[in-house]
């Protein structure tokens, strides 16, 4: 139960987040906002490192560090399909992603997760929730010239991006401590990302600091590092679509209320919204039936 309201924290965090990198998305560009996110969130790590507060408690192999560099992509994705479709949509199709690529780590077990049977009433929970998603774009009065192919496929790997960037940080957090796996996230995502913001020779759409652009907006990073700490603390305890589904319907909620403040809100995202939450449901019911009868 606790890491099921841990999951669900963190997917509001992320929202949040998320909400105020397009921000800097639409001001700056993507690199900008990508660097800023993990420049942001080492600030606010760092001296908890330099007082010993985050230690290392262990040793890992060298590929559960790449998380922080997947999540340079994550944010990408992130920032360019909230900005395109705004963040519901975006979300949805993030879930779209995530969905099918959890569904597979589960049954294979890939990346450390215990391999789980999909069961016929899983099977019919995604289904459902598959609907949910495709139902947003069928009943949209926006056609597809606003579900760009570009932003569609963006936020689709940004659902199969954060899936990866969790289990990686996930197993981290087990074997070196839950801290060091939050801190290594933003050292390593901000190498990667400053170090591609400058071989593309620093590309911004407007001169640094834009008027219209918030001071605290540039601090989203730090919200980010309290959901990515949460994360790494409840991914390995929860399969990965579970995990998955508990931050869909907090992403959800978050969601809605930034769209109805931006006014990008529409009917078709609600009824989604529903189908969606139906088929959680549904696939939670099958999680907790499996584990009455492996008890």
């Amino acid at each position: 139960m606790i890491y099921g309201i841990l999951a669900a924290i963190y997917g509001t965090l992320i929202s949040v987040q998320s909400a105020f990198c397009a921000n800097l998305t639409e001001s700056y560009g993507n690199w900008f906002s990508t660097v800023a996110v993990h420049l942001s969130g080492l600030l606010v790590l760092t001296p908890f490192f330099l007082a010993k507060r985050i230690r290392k408690t262990g040793v890992a192999p060298w590929y559960l560090y790449l998380g922080g560099v997947i999540g340079v992509g994550n944010v990408l994705f992130s920032n360019y399909g909230i900005v395109h479709l705004g963040l519901t949509n975006s979300n949805m199709l993030m879930l779209l992603g995530e969905i099918s690529f959890a569904t597979i780590l589960d049954c294979f077990g890939w990346l450390g997760i215990q391999r789980r049977r999909l069961t016929s009433m899983k099977c019919a929970a995604i289904a459902v929730m598959l609907l949910g998603v495709g139902s947003i774009i069928l009943l949209s009065g926006q056609s597809a010239v606003h579900f760009s192919i570009l932003a569609v496929a963006s936020s689709l790997m940004r659902g199969i991006s954060i899936v990866i960037f969790r289990q990686l940080n996930g197993q981290l957090s087990v074997r070196s401590g839950t801290g060091f796996a939050t801190y290594m996230n933003y050292v390593t995502g901000l190498l990667a990302s400053a170090a591609i913001f400058a071989a593309l020779g620093f590309p911004m759409q407007t001169a640094f600091p834009a008027a219209d652009v918030p001071v605290w907006t540039y601090f989203c990073g730090a919200i980010g590092c309290c959901g990515i700490f949460l994360c790494n603390l409840a991914s390995p305890k929860l399969s990965a679509l579970t995990m998955s589904l508990l931050a869909f319907l907090s992403q959800t909620v978050t969601g809605i209320v930034f769209d109805l403040l931006w006014g990008t809100l529409s009917l078709p995202t609600v009824i989604g919204c529903a189908i969606v939450s139906a088929g959680m449901i549904i696939n939670l019911l099958a999680e907790r039936t499996g584990r009455k009868a492996l008890s």
